[in-house]
């Protein structure tokens, strides 16, 4: 009695609405309507929903049989059902006209029942008249550095707090590292970074890229004496450009040659004899006491892998750190999640950097990047979304900007193919499919930062033990976090070290210590397919 009385006060209450209203016929005079049917909160579910489209021939004919939903709907949930629909010559003349309709359900004590009918006005526009999105997206969805600042979101705190630890520092040399995932944008931040500081009139920055693209190991000279000739290399070229420029006079510096500098009986006493008598000569040369020196390194996890593999000698840390003693310049090191091991296995080396973990980006910032590149009219225009499709990217990228860049890219060209000025979350689930299924899906190596944390050593974790426990989860928590006790595969390393590496690099959600959720929806969903 209580149930039939709970069905009856809390029966479906739908509302159906229209989230685009304009479209563009294809040449087929064919166009795709949306139809956003939501229930309201506190209601009972609606089960076996149908849509019924009051035909009018003389203007449009629907082209499917039945428009049903296959789940229920719950209260307070919304879902978009797509309605294609072959328009008239007449209709196209009135550039508009009216499609009626109503929802058909059953609910909890098994009566059908439908809404009332309502009429949407559904405006068309030639194809003409359709302006080409530009696609600010397509540079980025492979990956690589994001230098275009009107496309760089949310990392201007952590540029800031980098940038005043270095300015404070003024008597000692400051050492920051800054950590985070593959594709998390550390090559970005350093790159406006580098911008920021060379603002600065009393800073000389020398940038050596990233680490790998330096390091011959087919040399003879030692991988060390090789990064150390890279610094010696740029620091010649940045005061010869400086005294190009006009900025500073000349200080009168010489440095060796490369073949003197190898060849050299003690280049690391080479080295530091030229920083000597750099320092020396700005101590006593006008407009140049106060410069200092801040070095970049992307990619220096790299060494960790050196180190481990037995090609550089764990001296190599030693000699860093003491070369950081010297106070000769402060660095901003750039690394993969492996970074925190790599500090583990040399405490006293790192001992005193100050950390910088990159994350995925906060709401609004993710927001920002998702919506405003591509406004209508520019940056301070109209939005091209509807309804709660930032909501959904935001949901299937937990704000990574990698895969925020992804999915834009593939929604532009998607709107640009069907002449679409707006979007909803369906059309956001229709470039999802794309990309989880078919020809055009993702490749595994798109995930690979989300698999491995860098770490190429023996102990580490493999991807095949990682990829076991992603998908377990992936498919134990489609209706909700994971329990600990569904993820029951064999690895090599335990399973509960796995799920710890996880959810420190941010892989992972982990609730009430023994529940799992992949932030990333993207990759979930993309596990499940497979």
């Amino acid at each position: 009695e209580y149930l039939e009385e709970l069905y009856a006060s809390s029966i479906p209450e739908l509302e159906l609405r229209l989230p685009l209203e304009s479209h563009v016929p294809d040449n087929n005079r064919q166009i795709e309507v949306q139809i956003a049917i939501a229930n309201k909160m506190g209601r009972s579910p609606a089960e076996s929903l149908e849509l019924i489209v009051q035909e009018d021939e003389d203007l449009f004919t629907v082209n499917t049989p039945e428009i049903r939903l296959d789940e229920s709907l719950r209260g307070d949930e919304q879902r978009i059902l797509m309605l294609p629909i072959q328009v008239t010559e007449r209709a196209l003349e009135s550039q508009t006209f009216s499609l009626p309709m109503y929802a058909q359900y059953r609910t909890r004590s098994g009566e059908t029942e439908q809404t009332r009918v309502r009429s949407f006005s559904v405006r068309l526009y030639p194809e003409e008249e359709f302006e080409t999105i530009d696609n600010p997206y397509a540079t980025y969805a492979e990956g690589g550095v994001v230098g275009d600042p009107t496309m760089f979101y949310g990392r201007d705190e952590l540029i800031d707090s980098i940038t005043k630890a270095i300015r404070e520092s003024r008597s000692q040399s400051k050492s920051i590292v800054v950590f985070g995932q593959k594709r998390a944008g550390k090559s970005s931040i350093l790159h406006h970074l580098k911008s920021k500081l060379e603002t600065s009139k009393d800073v000389i920055v020398l940038d050596l890229g990233n680490i790998g693209s330096i390091l011959d190991e087919q040399s003879s000279a030692s991988l060390l004496y090789q990064i150390l000739w890279s610094i010696l290399r740029k620091l010649e070229y940045a005061i010869e450009d400086m005294v190009e420029d006009g900025v500073l006079i000349p200080l009168g510096l010489t440095f060796p040659s490369d073949s003197e500098f190898y060849s050299h009986p003690s280049p690391l006493v080479l080295f530091k004899d030229v920083f000597d008598r750099y320092k020396r000569k700005v101590s006593k040369t006008e407009g140049w006491q106060n410069l200092r020196i801040v070095l970049l390194i992307d990619e220096f996890s790299y060494i960790y892998s050196l180190i481990m593999s037995g090609r550089i000698p764990e001296l190599f840390m030693k000699n860093w750190k003491a070369l950081l003693q010297e106070n000769y310049f402060s660095v901003v090191l750039a690394g993969q999640d492996v970074m925190p091991k790599f500090k583990q296995h040399f405490p006293n080396e790192f001992g005193t950097t100050q950390d910088e973990r990159v994350s995925h980006l906060k709401h609004a910032d993710a927001v920002k990047l998702i919506d405003e590149p591509i406004r209508i009219g520019g940056q301070q225009g109209e939005s091209r979304y509807r309804e709660r499709a930032i909501d959904l990217i935001v949901d299937l990228t937990a704000g990574s900007p990698f895969y925020i860049q992804i999915i834009c890219d593939r929604l532009v060209k998607y709107m640009n193919d069907t002449h679409a000025r707006l979007v909803t979350e369906a059309n956001v689930e229709q470039i999802k499919n794309e990309l989880i299924r078919g020809v055009n899906a993702l490749s595994l190596d798109k995930f690979d930062n989300l698999i491995n944390s860098g770490d190429t050593s023996e102990d580490a974790i493999s991807d095949k033990d990682a990829l076991k426990v992603l998908k377990a989860i992936a498919v134990n928590s489609q209706t909700g976090p994971c329990n600990r006790n569904s993820i029951a595969c064999e690895t090599d390393t335990s399973v509960d070290v796995i799920l710890d590496d996880l959810v420190n690099r941010e892989v992972l959600e982990r609730e009430r210590e023994r529940y799992y959720q992949i932030r990333v929806g993207l990759f979930k969903d993309w596990l499940i397919a497979r």
